[in-house]
């Protein structure tokens, strides 16, 4: 059953300024009983345009909206008037003078099915709820003549019904033949065609650009009217993951043709090329899906069982000729014969639209009744949102698409948008990869996660026996363990294996040696036996062990390569199938870690001296007692740990164990770790000192909330640390010097002070107590964290206390000594290199890589955006405009996504809240800066 309103609006309205609409139709209210019976509705129109365009590829700048609006409550109960458009259609397009006589066929609309956000919110709780139609033109000169329309609405019908006087292509016209404006030609009898009546257009499938420049088109037919059609996989061999390096790959290919030109990019895209002498001979055209890469769509279809791949491959070619045909066939004469982009490139969609449909209609639950025609053209489930961006003839290396799709310049509005209206009112009309919660626009990301992702996807339907390896790079606090995790989410969702998965992670800069490592071997190896699909993450596996650089690599080496590893006692065992992730630590990207040459920082401290006055034994130190109480911590003694010479990691963990037996009983203890920054003494050899050396034990706890214990990894729950620095002052001058990588990167001190939430200072000389300097911002920060949601929130919150002195130590204090690599650690680096290139990616993250990048404002953004979305409702924030442009605009983040998270949960992010905690604040970001905004 359906119901159509008929209207006859007899209008025509010309463009003067930008954009006008003219309301042609506004329906009666209509009752929330027909609305929820509403199945699919369309909007049909006999209309034209103003018959003429000085530039036909410009676009077609007339077009149908079909709008719903109704009132709802507002915040204060009183009524709100609510509307929301959508495009219906474009309307015809470059009509003859007496083209409307001869009209055979209206306009149709795109059909509204009760999944699209049109019937959704039709279906919501609007009151008073009317449909109205809009005919719009934009610039000046353009009109839209209308004489009569449809709405059609189907009612409690499954299968959309069509309206009245919509015709459709039939077979006849979509095979071709005398007579008819379009026809499609697959074999080389070109001529039979034009010896006849010959049609306004021909499409002709090629496989290779030499089969069409070989067609012999006689003199008088315009080649302007040949339309050759291709597969990308017939000009190049096609291994593109992201659109920019498509678009790159064919820049040049058909760019000097005499026809028309039409690539089809799998059934996600197509790119356009006009004939190089035409008027517009310098420009094409992309269309693609935004959301998708080349070559996704079938992917679905290859897992289902009795599928014939060649026959489905056949169907699809079949489908995408019929729609381009049946696009341009409802063309006027006078719109065929200046055929440009305009036309070609709502072809192209078309095309791929109906290509997608008939697999839903070959192999989905479509009605076997209906005709072919119709299910291509009423079918619109998950149809994709395809885009047009005008290209010129030769792509730049390196640019981003990102910036042609977008309307926006300078590009920091577009990153102000996607805060303040959320990704998808940017995102969704630019070249974007997807994988669960991670969303990426830029270009190098989407490439590499898409690589990892493909990878992923070959290893899991093959049989291999050894592990795949990925390797991941990025500065502190980038998201790089975050965003390879969901893409193995996405990865093993699509492939059914989510529900088989075991996930294992070790920290290697915990580990005390080879039997740690061995033991985590033996880990895997129990898993593996299980069936499952293990997912093996090894964060730090680059660092450096007994003053040895990559000491790990050299163990891992034959396991990612052969999946066997060297037991105790020597023999070999096999590890079986897994996805082995490595996280790196030392080197922002492959090509870093590649070329770099990292050496040890020994460093020899002179008066270091430790003083104990301020300690009372067997309790925390006297100058920070007041930390004890954060949060209105009552429940128990805090507990406290002291760094020492004689001091082991199994002293660490034996301390880490008493900390579980509180967490054990749901408290939240704190839990303070005095000389955090002292030098690690190897107890075997009391002249060998790793300088900060004890920073890289607590980078698990800090930030998984699990320690190492003979290569397993223990839990510690919810924890409050209070890193209480010694009396150098050295962590201060880190403070005070973020620059100073060359001594501190070695140590893992940035790691370290990313994960640091906040922190307070104390002079060591004058003996005050912490509460007689400020412990206001470290309330707010472990009170935030006391009441968030336990179950998202598991992991320990960190905080410091730094002595210092007064006044500062002399530079000459510690001496810098750097020890370069041998030839031993340089083969170990190029060979892992070499084994991972091509499955590995560079996280970017929110601060600028380069002079070059521009798009690091977007990356920011989205990850603001996520940030915010995150918090729980009772801690949702609204930005000030002045604190939106700094978080944007500030050249970096001292440690990339935490230092932004940090900064979120400081306080209400007020330009007075935010002055109060500059302290803070400097930990993370350069405060003048951050504050001139």
């Amino acid at each position: 059953m359906f119901s159509t309103v008929t209207f006859y609006p007899v209008i025509q309205i010309a463009c003067v300024h930008l954009a006008p609409s003219n309301l042609v139709l506004l329906t009666q209210s209509l009752s929330n009983g027909l609305v929820e019976r509403i199945s699919s509705t369309q909007l049909i129109t006999e209309s034209h345009d103003q018959r003429y365009a000085s530039d036909p590829s410009s676009g077609n700048w007339t077009w149908f909206e079909v709008c719903i609006v109704g009132v709802t409550q507002g915040d204060r109960g009183e009524d709100k008037v609510e509307e929301r458009r959508w495009m219906s259609h474009e309307n015809a397009f470059l009509t003859a003078s007496n083209a409307w006589i001869r009209l055979a066929a209206p306009r149709e609309g795109r059909i509204f099915g009760d999944k699209h956000d049109l019937l959704k919110f039709l279906k919501s709780a609007l009151q008073g709820k009317k449909v109205q139609v809009r005919a719009c033109a934009c610039f000046r000169g353009w009109k839209v003549v209308a004489s009569r329309g449809f709405l059609v609405f189907n009612i409690g019908c499954e299968t959309p019904v069509a309206g009245p006087t919509i015709m459709a292509p039939t077979d006849e016209l979509l095979k071709g033949g005398p007579g008819e404006k379009v026809s499609y030609q697959v074999g080389d009898d070109i001529e039979a065609i034009l010896q006849k009546d010959p049609p306004d257009i021909i499409i002709y499938k090629a496989t290779t650009l030499e089969e069409a420049r070989a067609l012999k088109v006689p003199t008088e037919f315009d080649c302007y009217r040949l339309l050759v059609v291709m597969d990308a996989g017939d000009l190049l061999h096609n291994g593109f993951f992201s659109w920019d390096q498509t678009v790159e790959g064919f820049s040049v290919v058909g760019a000097e043709e005499k026809f028309h030109l039409l690539i089809r990019l799998g059934h996600e895209g197509a790119i356009y090329k006009p004939p190089h002498d035409g008027p517009q001979d310098s420009r094409q055209v992309l269309i693609f899906d935004s959301k998708r890469p080349q070559g996704h769509f079938p992917k679905p279809y290859l897992h289902q069982r009795g599928i014939d791949l060649e026959a489905l491959k056949g169907n699809l070619q079949a489908a995408y000729l019929a729609g381009l045909a049946a696009s341009l066939a409802k063309e006027f004469s006078d719109s065929l014969e200046r055929l440009c982009e305009t036309q070609v490139k709502e072809a192209a969609a078309i095309a791929l639209r109906w290509s997608r449909r008939s697999a839903a209609a070959k192999h989905g639950n479509a009605d076997p009744r209906l005709a072919t025609w119709q299910k291509m053209k009423l079918d619109i489930a998950g149809d994709p949102v395809l885009i047009p961006i005008r290209l010129p003839g030769r792509v730049k290396t390196g640019s981003s698409l990102v910036f042609r799709a977008m309307p926006y310049f300078p590009i920091k509005h577009a990153a102000w948008d996607i805060v303040r209206s959320g990704r998808d009112a940017v995102l969704s009309f630019v070249p974007t990869a997807s994988f669960e919660d991670l969303v990426t626009a830029d270009r190098n990301e989407v490439h590499q996660f898409r690589k990892i992702s493909h990878e992923m996807e070959k290893y899991l339907c093959g049989s291999s026996v050894e592990p795949l390896s990925i390797a991941v790079f990025g500065q502190p606090g980038s998201g790089k363990s975050w965003g390879v995790q969901q893409v193995i989410l996405s990865i093993t969702k699509e492939a059914g294996q989510k529900g088989n998965m075991a996930t294992l992670k070790f920290d290697l800069s915990q580990f005390q040696g080879i039997s740690d490592l061995q033991a985590a071997f033996e880990t895997i190896r129990d898993e593996s036996i299980g069936g499952k699909l293990l997912v093996v993450f090894f964060d730090e596996f680059d660092t450096t062990f007994n003053r040895t650089p990559l000491y790990w690599v050299q163990h891992l080496l034959k396991p990612i390569k052969e999946g066997k590893w060297e037991a105790k006692g020597g023999a070999e065992r096999r590890l079986g199938r897994g996805i082995y992730i490595f996280i790196g630590g030392t080197a922002k990207t492959l090509k870093e870690f590649r070329t770099a040459s990292s050496g040890i920082t020994k460093v020899v401290a002179q008066n270091r001296s430790p003083s104990n006055d301020l300690l009372t034994p067997g309790s925390v130190p006297r100058d920070c007692e007041s930390l004890s109480q954060l949060g209105g911590n009552r429940r128990g003694e805090p507990l406290h740990f002291k760094i020492s010479p004689d001091k082991k990691y199994t002293d660490l963990v034996e301390f880490f164990y008493k900390v579980r037996e509180r967490t054990v009983s749901k408290e939240v203890p704190v839990v303070f770790i005095e000389g955090f920054d002292e030098d690690l003494v190897n107890p075997s050899d009391p002249r060998q000192v790793e300088c900060l050396g004890w920073l890289k034990y607590f980078l698990a706890p800090m930030q998984d909330g699990a320690f190492n214990d003979q290569g397993h990894s223990r839990p510690l729950g919810r924890v409050v640390f209070v890193f209480v620095g010694g009396e150098s002052g050295l962590i201060q001058k880190f403070l005070d010097r973020q620059d100073e990588t060359d001594f501190f990167q070695a140590a893992k001190d940035p790691d370290f002070m990313s994960r640091l939430r906040g922190y307070v200072t104390a002079p060591v000389s004058t003996g005050e107590t912490v509460s007689e300097i400020s412990t206001s911002c470290l309330e707010t920060v472990v009170e935030s964290y006391k009441k968030g949601d336990k179950g998202r929130n598991t992991k320990p919150l960190s905080l410091g206390f730094f002595r210092t002195r007064s006044p500062q130590l002399p530079a000459d204090v510690y001496q810098r000594q750097l020890a370069g690599e041998g030839d031993e650690q340089q083969k170990r680096r190029q060979e892992f290199a070499d084994f991972v290139c091509g499955r590995s990616v560079d996280i970017q993250g929110p601060n600028k890589v380069n002079k070059a990048d521009e798009m690091f404002v977007v990356r920011r953004a989205i990850l603001l955006r996520s940030l915010l979305d995150r918090l729980p409702k009772e801690q949702k924030i609204e930005l000030e405009d002045h604190v939106l442009n700094a978080m944007l605009g500030v050249k970096s983040f001292h440690h990339g996504a935490r230092s932004m998270e940090a900064i979120l949960s400081m306080s209400k992010l007020t330009r007075d809240s935010l002055a109060a905690e500059m302290t803070q604040l400097k930990l993370h970001v350069g405060w003048s800066e951050f504050n001139s905004f």
